[in-house]
């Protein structure tokens, strides 16, 4: 066999293989820990804070909202007025993807008012997110939650 080739066979077996698994068990619990500050940090109303546990180039798709791509477009979307009573996440699942990312998934309750609402409403579902890990740490890279709560029943027309 050509010198060449026997250069080139373990470059190209190299590149073919599955990328590994860089995650730890601290990883994990530094995703964790990101967790329970977010949390916190949406309780308190706290947008700087929640936005800031995103990457920059994030995609975000809230419920009963359109996508949203980067930090910054999530950031301005939380300036709608929502006063969050409370917010709790459970149930969690996380999953190793390979390289730098985790997904979770789980639970997450929430109340809350809305603009002008004199009643506070609750909502629960579920999340999937996928956290990477960039040069400052782990962050939020896609996050997606939904209701588990049957839509309203839609209003009687006037006069009925």
């Amino acid at each position: 066999m050509p010198t060449l080739y026997r250069l080139l066979i373990p470059l190209l077996l190299a590149a073919c293989a599955p990328v590994g698994t860089t995650v730890t068990e601290a990883d994990l619990a530094a995703i964790s820990a990101n967790r329970v500050a977010y949390a916190e940090a949406v309780r308190a109303n706290n947008h700087d804070v929640v936005a800031a546990m995103y990457a920059e180039n994030a995609v975000v798709m809230p419920a009963n909202e359109p996508m949203l791509r980067g930090r910054m477009a999530y950031r301005e979307s939380l300036n709608n007025g929502i006063d969050i009573a409370d917010f709790n996440m459970s149930g969690e699942e996380m999953t190793a993807l390979g390289g730098d990312a985790v997904l979770v998934t789980g639970r997450f309750a929430i109340t809350l008012r809305l603009p002008g609402a004199e009643l506070a409403i609750s909502d629960q579902g579920k999340y999937l997110e996928v956290w990477v890990r960039d040069a400052t740490g782990w962050k939020l890279g896609w996050d997606i939650w939904n209701s588990n709560l049957p839509l309203a029943e839609p209003a009687a027309p006037p006069g009925n």
